[in-house]
C-alpha cells in the first residue's frame, strides 16, 4: 500500500517552532512507516472563491485528486508530535475514514463545550444544522457527532465519495458562533458527514492525546500528542531528535 502524511500551515511571517517540530517529527514518521510525506504553506483552496479560514486547507486531503495515487492519506495538525513511534497509524482497521470523538469521556482530554447541551456553543450547533435543514446528529451516548480534524485518516475511496458528493467549501455558510468557530472546518466536516450518512471510525483517543499531557503525565497508552492552545510551549519537552 501507498501512504501519505500531509500538513499544512499558512503564515506570512516566519514559521513558529511548533511547526518546526511537528514537521520534523512527522517526516521521520512517515519514513519508518513507509509512508511518503508531504507539508504545503500555501493556499490549496485559492482556486475557490471563499474567503474562509486557512483551516480548511487541511480539506484538501477530500479534493485534491492528486491523492489518488494513495490508498490512506494521513492529515495531521501542526501541533501534534508522534509519541510512540512503533505503533503505525495506517495499520488500524477503519471504514474509509478514522477521526476522535469529540466528547466526554473518562480520561483528561479537553472536553468541548457544547456537551452541556445548554450551551451557547451547543445552540450555535443546533441553529447551523437547522440552516442545512438536517438532524443535528448524536453519538449513541446521547451526545452531540462531532469530531476533532487534528487527525484524519482516510482511504482512497472515500476521499473520492467526499470529492463527488460533498458540498463546495465556496458555498459553506458561516456559523454566527464566530468564537466557537473560527475553525471552520469542523461545522463543514460535521454537516457533510450528516448530509452524506457517513460512517466514522472513531479514533481511539490515545491517537489526538489533547489535553491530558498538560500536567507532564503522558499515560503509556499515548501514541500521538496534540498540543492544542497554549499547549504548544511545551512540544520541544516531548520532541525527540
Amino acid at each position: 500500500m501507498k501512504n501519505l502524511i500531509y500538513q499544512t500551515f499558512i503564515t506570512d511571517k516566519e514559521e513558529p517552532e511548533f511547526v518546526s517540530l511537528s514537521r520534523n517529527a512527522f517526516k521521520k514518521y512517515a519514513d519508518e512507516c513507509g509512508a511518503d510525506y508531504l507539508f504545503s504553506n500555501k493556499k490549496w483552496f485559492d482556486k475557490y472563491p471563499t474567503k474562509s479560514s486557512e483551516f480548511f486547507e487541511k480539506l484538501r486531503i477530500f479534493f485534491d485528486e492528486s491523492f489518488d495515487r494513495y490508498d490512506q492519506v494521513l492529515y495531521v495538525d501542526c501541533d501534534v508530535l508522534p509519541y510512540d513511534k512503533s505503533s503505525y497509524i495506517f495499520d488500524l482497521n477503519h471504514s474509509g475514514i478514522a477521526m476522535m470523538p469529540e466528547k466526554n469521556t473518562p480520561s483528561r482530554n479537553f472536553v468541548p463545550p457544547f456537551v452541556d447541551f445548554k450551551s451557547t456553543h451547543a445552540k450555535a450547533i443546533y441553529n447551523l444544522c437547522k440552516v442545512y435543514g438536517q438532524n443535528c446528529g448524536y453519538f449513541d451516548d446521547g451526545q452531540i457527532r462531532w469530531y476533532n480534524n487534528g487527525v484524519i485518516l482516510t482511504s482512497r475511496e472515500m476521499r473520492q465519495h467526499a470529492r463527488k458528493n460533498f458540498d463546495p467549501i465556496s458555498t459553506f455558510k458561516q456559523p454566527e458562533n464566530k468564537h466557537m468557530f473560527i475553525y471552520c472546518d469542523e461545522p463543514y466536516i460535521k454537516l457533510m458527514l450528516e448530509k452524506n450518512n457517513i460512517v466514522v471510525t472513531e479514533l481511539d483517543e490515545c491517537w489526538n492525546l489533547t489535553g491530558a499531557i498538560k500536567d507532564s503525565n503522558v499515560p503509556d497508552n499515548a501514541k500521538f500528542l496534540h498540543f492544542s492552545g497554549k499547549l504548544k510551549r511545551a512540544m520541544r519537552m516531548y520532541y525527540e531528535n
